[in-house]
């Protein structure tokens, strides 16, 4: 790709199925930065078992996998929103935590089937992260 434009990729997906679901992911590189943007919509036949894992499209320099390095949104088609960081499991992947809160105290949770919502069609899981290739 030329120095900065936007390039699709379609990125892999583990505990994901895009059914007839869509993917919409670009990115940019300039130097070793990594800018990277996307939309999974999930329609009747997608699913989701888990935490949404995707492949990256450059690999990264060795990440520390504790750090944040973007965010991520769940759109629950017409209901609400919600939020999370977007995390570099390993120099190929990247996942999304959504942020929970339990009595007093905010955490991450783990995206699955039913949590933070019940998947349906129309709902989606929405990425804004960068990071350093390697």
């Amino acid at each position: 790709p030329s120095l900065g434009a936007w390039t699709s990729w379609t990125p892999s997906l583990t505990n994901a199925t895009q059914g007839n679901g869509t993917l919409d992911f670009k990115y940019c590189q300039i130097g070793k930065r990594v800018k990277c943007r996307g939309v999974f919509t999930y329609q009747s036949t997608s699913t989701v078992s888990g935490a949404i894992t995707i492949s990256l499209p450059v690999t990264a320099a060795s990440p520390n996998t504790r750090q944040s390095v973007g965010h991520f949104t769940i759109y629950d088609a017409g209901t609400r929103m919600f939020y999370g960081v977007v995390q570099l499991q390993s120099t190929t992947t990247a996942w999304g935590r959504y942020f929970n809160v339990s009595g007093s105290t905010m955490d991450d949770a783990a995206v699955s089937a039913t949590t933070p919502m019940t998947w349906a069609a129309g709902d989606q899981w929405m990425v804004d992260f960068e990071y350093e290739a390697a």
